[in-house]
């Protein structure tokens, strides 16, 4: 809710649980893409206009990881997220993210 006044400012923008964990997904499959380029080639992506670092932005992540009520959803999120929060430093994807209640 408090990020959509800045909406136009992402690259893409999710409010609906389903399709921010699409979102999540899409960003992790990216990131494992951009490992792959990577692997064997250098150890780190170096961002330019036409490959941008990946930075997703959660709102509200207790409830995709926690206490909403679609325990696939739960599931899919958190598998999501796990590459991206263990193995993003290389390929230039970062996450943050903000709760209500840790």
């Amino acid at each position: 809710m408090e990020l959509a006044p800045g909406a136009a400012m992402f690259a893409r923008f999710e409010h609906r649980t389903d399709a921010m964990v699409a979102l999540l997904e899409d960003a992790a499959v990216a990131m494992q893409a951009r490992c792959d380029r990577l692997r064997g080639v250098t150890r780190a992506h170096v961002a330019t206009p036409a490959r941008p670092a990946l930075v997703v932005v959660v709102d509200e992540l207790a409830h995709l990881t926690a206490y909403g009520t679609d325990p696939t959803l739960r599931k899919r999120a958190t598998q999501a997220l796990s590459p991206l929060l263990s193995q993003g430093r290389a390929p230039a994807a970062t996450a943050g993210a903000a709760m209500q209640h840790p």
